[in-house]
């Protein structure tokens, strides 16, 4: 497949959002995929599981803070960190440790923080986080404009012998993040958010809040690495990964107050990744056919699954078709947790109230939590390897 040209702006009608683009695209994708299914009887079942988890534990934005790297305050410095952590949240899977296989967990890239060591997304803001400690103003415009290769592989360095994957590409996409916000927004994604007033003084956070739909729009026009579309049968086709989840993480870490205030965000869709299938298929959501789980773990369907693994080119077949039937399974599982409650409250004189709030950005979190949580007991999946700057 041939992916278009990300650095031009993509065309789209006034009336229509991005967000709308990837669920009109999902649902194309899946009704073009070979090797990929959404089961309705898996969709049915795994909604009442993930109903009765959350009557049980509600799961919430609020999550969002107890994950110990991230932010604790509600600030403009949050808001810059926010963004350089999901300019550069991109292909954090490791070349030496491959799933099934013994040996290699002890190279992969992992970054020593405060005694502990991180791999993953984890060690991203772990890197983010020591560099700041270290008293490098990483986070600001001038810094991921300027600084120099030496500079940025320092605060990527590695506990261990793998560096941190990309990197060229990292400093590539930082760089450019930096000069935009240099050239239209004062040095600072704040000002992104909340321009400037007419009389020149800062609006305050506290201004109306943002429309989600329309804030992933622009920050696809004024970020050209954020661009993330592929061609598939013949169409252009929507995931916008980072443009999403750039806005949900401010939603969800300034409890949708503030910077992070937003309208419409129900609207945003999952984030499509290589984690998140891999929990959909765990849980009956998705179900891989045969040839696609030997291709991606390295077999055939004769050898069967082997201890090596497959990378996948971007906008291969196979990435998209995983790509867009996750977006949709998690659609139809939000739809199906919806039902559930709408249920319960019927049944129950619409005097309870909504039991469970759920939508794509928190089923999302969920399930990648999950994933990372349970990377022992979802082993038997295999994740789908793609280098690429979109995730």
């Amino acid at each position: 497949m041939t992916v278009p040209n990300h650095a031009e702006p993509v065309t789209r009608s006034t009336a229509v959002t991005p967000c709308d683009h990837v669920r009109e695209s999902a649902e194309f994708i899946a009704a073009h995929s070979r090797d990929i299914t959404i089961p309705e009887a898996g969709i049915q079942l795994a909604a009442r599981k993930l109903y009765t988890r959350f009557q049980r534990t509600p799961y919430a934005r609020a999550v969002w803070k107890s994950h110990e790297l991230n932010p604790q305050t509600n600030d403009a410095r949050t808001v810059d960190w926010i963004f350089l952590i999901d300019t550069l949240n991109f292909s954090f899977w490791s070349d030496t440790h491959r799933p099934g296989q013994s040996g290699g967990e002890d190279e992969t890239y992992a970054v020593r923080y405060r005694g502990r060591d991180y791999t993953g997304y984890w060690a991203l803001c772990a890197a983010v986080n020591r560099a700041l400690d270290e008293g490098l103003p990483c986070t600001t415009a001038t810094f991921m404009a300027t600084a120099d290769d030496a500079t940025w592989a320092n605060i990527f360095r590695s506990a261990t012998a793998e560096t941190i994957p990309l990197f060229e590409t990292r400093l590539r996409v930082v760089r450019e993040a930096g000069r935009v916000l240099l050239a239209n927004y004062d040095g600072s994604f704040t000002n992104f958010l909340c321009p400037p007033a007419s009389n020149g003084s800062l609006a305050p956070a506290t201004a109306q809040p943002n429309d989600a739909p329309t804030t992933v729009a622009r920050v696809l026009d004024a970020f050209p690495s954020y661009r993330d579309v592929a061609s598939f049968h013949g169409r252009t086709v929507w995931f916008c990964k980072r443009a999403q989840i750039l806005v949900a993480d401010l939603w969800a870490c300034f409890d949708n107050t503030g910077y992070g205030a937003f309208t419409r965000i129900d609207d945003l869709t999952m984030f499509a990744d290589y984690r998140v299938p891999q929990a959909l298929v765990h849980i009956g959501a998705l179900q891989y056919s045969e040839r696609l789980r030997c291709l991606l773990s390295g077999g055939t369907a004769t050898t069967g699954f082997q201890p090596t693994f497959e990378v996948l080119a971007p906008g291969s077949r196979e990435e998209i078709e995983i790509r867009g039937n996750a977006i949709l399974a998690v659609e139809r599982l939000c739809q199906a947790i919806r039902t559930l409650v709408a249920q319960d409250n019927a049944n129950s004189g619409g005097g309870k109230g909504p039991v469970v709030m759920v939508n794509p950005i928190l089923l999302d979190f969920y399930l990648w939590d999950l994933a990372k949580e349970q990377t022992d007991q979802l082993a038997y999946i295999p994740i789908h390897r793609t280098r690429t700057h979109f995730y």
